[in-house]
């Protein structure tokens, strides 16, 4: 998945700095949940663990918590 990102991301140029950094945190936490995976093998589990892990971390984590990695290895 991490290929096509910046592809993603470079159609993205005209929007606002913030939009931009609120696309590669969502892409960063998918990342960091899911793993590098290519977009034809991500499955529904993946997703399903992705929103529950979502749900689970705490309101404004990366505010709260900078610096730190999402998951522990």
């Amino acid at each position: 998945m991490s290929k096509v990102i910046p592809d993603f991301l470079k159609a993205l140029e005209r929007r606002s700095p913030a939009t931009i950094l609120a696309k590669k945190n969502v892409f960063n936490r998918f990342l960091a949940i899911i793993g590098d995976k290519p977009i034809s093998s991500i499955a529904d589990c993946d997703l399903l663990r992705y929103r529950d892990t979502l749900e689970r971390l705490p309101t404004n984590m990366t505010k709260r918590f900078q610096g730190r990695p999402l998951l522990k290895s």
